[in-house]
């Protein structure tokens, strides 16, 4: 029997920063490893895996779902087929940011797969700034991904208050009192420090009182239905998830985009928009955007082939939506 292959998961809601912490990752510790990375993407078009196709890494992409349903099917297909073709060192695996992580131990944990793969790290990434709001707002779902984990890594601790983070754990332990819990902000950690397993990781963890002071709470109604994005699959929860796609050649003014930022934010006859990353050429080159619940930033990024958006939120206005990206090229917002 060969040595079983070490599968890392990295988990998290929309926005948390897990595309950011495998590509630490991939820069401080897996190189020179062979590694297959398992993107799922939530819409039709895929953002993650252009930031991540500059490393030397195989990569998939499955979109259009969370790890549930017939997705299930393609995610353990592209394993297999993984397995015969790539033969890798190590798997990564970025699931959705509205899948459950659960659903990806249960794949894993397929007889199919018992003696070829072993989870090495299971690995939850928490938004600092938003998740005491999407504890509660978003019930049984977000807490599965901090149930299941092993680390359980804060981003952003640097942006809020040191209260909030202090509050944010208290309900976390309440959720899993087990893992590891990595607050210290990631500029000074090392990758390997970030992973490791064994207690020698708590004298890194010192929790600063930063000056920022704690954002007010976002607070989301949610729907009945779960719009996995499979033709006719809804599941019966308490979230309702929807994802728009769009791709354009048209060229964005900066300033253009900022507004249409803006205006996600700040007007709802779009609908409830969680999450929407995306790159679109811009006059002086290709501008990368990424928008968290009411925050967002713009910079510099690298060429793709069209320009492409992903919007996910819940109760959707597609048309609004397309208007709006729309109009951002002709009228500048």
């Amino acid at each position: 029997m060969g040595k079983k292959i070490p599968v890392t998961i990295i988990s998290g809601f929309l926005g948390a920063g897990k595309t950011t912490l495998i590509q630490k990752l991939l820069e401080e510790c897996f190189q020179g490893e062979r590694i297959f990375l398992l993107e799922n993407e939530f819409g039709r078009v895929g953002i993650d895996g252009s930031l991540l196709s500059q490393y030397k890494v195989e990569m998939r992409e499955i979109y259009s779902g969370c790890i549930c349903c017939s997705l299930k099917g393609d995610f353990t297909n592209a394993l297999i087929d993984a397995l015969d073709k790539v033969k890798p060192q190590r798997i990564l695996i970025e699931p959705t940011g509205v899948g459950k992580l659960s659903e990806i131990i249960s794949v894993l944990e397929q007889s199919i797969f018992q003696d070829k793969l072993a989870i090495d790290q299971i690995i939850t990434v928490v938004d600092a700034q938003k998740s005491l709001s999407f504890l509660k707002n978003f019930g049984e779902f977000f807490k599965d991904q901090v149930r299941r984990a092993k680390t359980l890594i804060l981003s952003k601790t640097q942006k809020v208050a040191w209260q909030e983070v202090q509050t944010l754990i208290q309900e976390l332990r309440i959720l899993n009192s087990e893992a590891l819990c990595v607050t210290t902000p990631w500029n000074q950690l090392t990758g390997t420090q970030i992973l490791s397993k064994g207690t020698s990781l708590e004298k890194y963890l010192n929790l600063v009182n930063s000056p920022v002071s704690a954002k007010p709470t976002f607070r989301i109604k949610f729907g009945t239905q779960h719009r996995s994005g499979h033709s006719g699959v809804a599941h019966t929860t308490k979230e309702a998830f929807q994802s728009w796609s769009w791709e354009s050649p048209k060229v964005f003014k900066e300033a253009a985009l900022e507004k249409l930022l803006s205006r996600l934010e700040k007007e709802t006859s779009f609908g409830t928009v969680i999450r929407a990353k995306g790159f679109v050429p811009g006059l002086n080159g290709w501008l990368h955007f990424e928008y968290v619940s009411g925050d967002w930033n713009i910079s510099t990024g690298s060429p793709q082939s069209i320009g492409r958006a992903v919007v996910i939120g819940q109760g959707l206005q597609e048309e609004r939506l397309k208007h709006l990206f729309g109009g951002a090229v002709y009228e500048g917002c």
